[in-house]
């Protein structure tokens, strides 16, 4: 008997390290995916929850899918943590 595999990453266990992850969703972000960048930022903010650099992705992510109150949050998350 053969296992069954997921396709795709779970949303409740990262797979990989927070930057990995961080560069698989700046990836998809600059290829017109803001949707899917979204979920590797939150993957990596399982990992890494007070990184500026993911929230500023996600913020990015927000303001390309024109949800800009979600994104004006996540920029005052990523200037609060100042890196």
């Amino acid at each position: 008997m053969s296992a069954v595999r997921a396709d795709g990453p779970s949303p409740n266990k990262p797979k990989g390290t927070a930057p990995e992850l961080v560069r698989e969703g700046n990836k998809l972000l600059l290829g017109d995916q803001p949707d899917q960048a979204i979920e590797f930022y939150d993957q990596a903010e399982q990992l890494a929850p007070t990184a500026g650099e993911i929230a500023f992705g996600k913020g990015l992510s927000y303001y390309k899918m024109g949800d800009f109150d979600r994104a004006r949050d996540a920029f005052q998350e990523a200037a609060a943590a100042g890196n």
